[in-house]
């Protein structure tokens, strides 16, 4: 069977998004594979650093390809990429070559192969071909019991940036970021924190410009208040 995944290239497919922050979230929390196509640019860019941290803490599947020539990453990267294997994509090696380790590797994402990122193909690795694994069809299982009742979406996400400022000041709390806060903003932090609590303090500082523990708790507080 035809293998046909739809990619999402942040450098195209951003421009269609109206808000850049609900653009990378939408686009790793619907990925089945994040591919990290790493660099010093990469390395010292927030944007990209928010993106590669959300994934990680949403455990989905990375494979890091290097594309600068002898490039080592340090810093936040560094540990990321820790002792994962990558592919070279500096130019070092044959494109066509490392092209065909990465569709393999994408294959086993899309399969979940529990050992994809650690059997990812080396660098160094003898050139074969390899076959896509085939799996194995699964039984099939009664479907998931589901409510009906749908809940009710909070009343601030219809918040335009003038209600959400009013907000900001009635709550005693900061927000110093060039984009303005609306209420979709809000309703996306606090799913953050619920489910990313580590990336969702990343983001009140990068984002919101934070900068101090005080300023950290007045805006969880408030945004919890809000959203109990």
């Amino acid at each position: 069977m035809a293998f046909h995944p739809q990619v999402w290239i942040d450098l195209d497919s951003m421009r269609s998004v109206d808000d850049l922050m609900d653009g990378m979230a939408m686009a790793v929390e619907n990925a089945f594979v994040v591919l990290i196509l790493f660099s010093k640019a990469y390395k010292d860019s927030s944007n990209t650093r928010s993106e590669a941290q959300y994934a990680y803490h949403m455990r989905k599947p990375l494979l890091f390809l290097r594309v600068q020539p002898a490039y080592r990453p340090d810093g936040w990267l560094g540990i990321m990429l820790g002792a994962r294997i990558y592919l070279d994509f500096s130019g070092k090696y044959p494109f066509e070559k490392k092209f065909e380790e990465l569709l393999f590797s994408v294959h086993k994402a899309a399969n979940r192969d529990p050992e994809m990122i650690d059997s990812i193909t080396a660098v160094d690795r003898p050139n074969k071909c390899v076959e896509p694994i085939q799996s194995e069809p699964k039984p099939t299982s009664a479907p998931p019991v589901t409510s009906t009742e749908t809940p009710e979406p909070p009343t601030y996400i219809t918040w335009d940036e003038e209600e959400t400022t009013a907000w900001l000041k009635r709550s005693n709390v900061e927000w110093h970021s060039e984009e303005a806060l609306t209420g979709g903003h809000l309703l996306f932090l606090s799913k953050l924190a619920k489910d990313s609590p580590e990336f969702f303090y990343e983001t009140l500082k990068n984002f919101g410009g934070l900068s101090n523990l005080t300023m950290l708790m007045n805006f969880t507080t408030a945004l919890h208040q809000l959203s109990s």
